[in-house]
């Protein structure tokens, strides 16, 4: 047996080990990148969620004051549209009619209607017992 032949006897199987070494290490070389890519999908994943919690709890706490704010100005908005005068007749307008309201304030009948027009015009109402209900809700009678 020559030279070349053990040679050959110990180089054949070493390049054939080094070449399925060299097949396993780029397998577990896409693996990694593969690993790699992954981890890169889920942090940009998990940093939209954050991003998405965030602006959701910005949103709701802003819509909250918002709410509140609107609650606050109505509460102090809630002036008084109506005259004395307006008032006085509304209070009786559930009660009686034109010609008893007038009497009883001491105003002709078309000042009694004039002045229940102009209520239930600022009062958004259709009628005086709902321009009255309205004020009494209001407080404002």
């Amino acid at each position: 047996m020559g030279f070349a032949f053990v040679s050959a006897m110990v180089f054949v199987p070493l390049v054939g080990a080094l070449g399925l070494l060299e097949a396993e290490r780029r397998r577990y070389q896409e693996q990694l990148l593969a690993a790699q890519e992954e981890n890169r999908r889920l942090a940009a994943l998990a940093e939209r969620e954050r991003i998405a919690r965030d602006l959701h709890d910005l949103l709701g706490h802003t819509l909250t004051l918002i709410s509140r704010k609107a609650e606050l100005a109505a509460r102090l908005a809630r002036v008084d549209p109506l005259s004395e005068r307006e008032r006085a007749v509304l209070r009786r307008a559930a009660l009686g009619q034109t010609s008893e309201i007038a009497a009883a304030l001491g105003l002709s009948e078309g000042t009694v209607r004039n002045y229940l027009s102009e209520a239930i015009g600022k009062l958004g109402a259709a009628n005086r017992i709902e321009a009255a209900r309205i004020a009494r809700e209001k407080g404002f009678i």
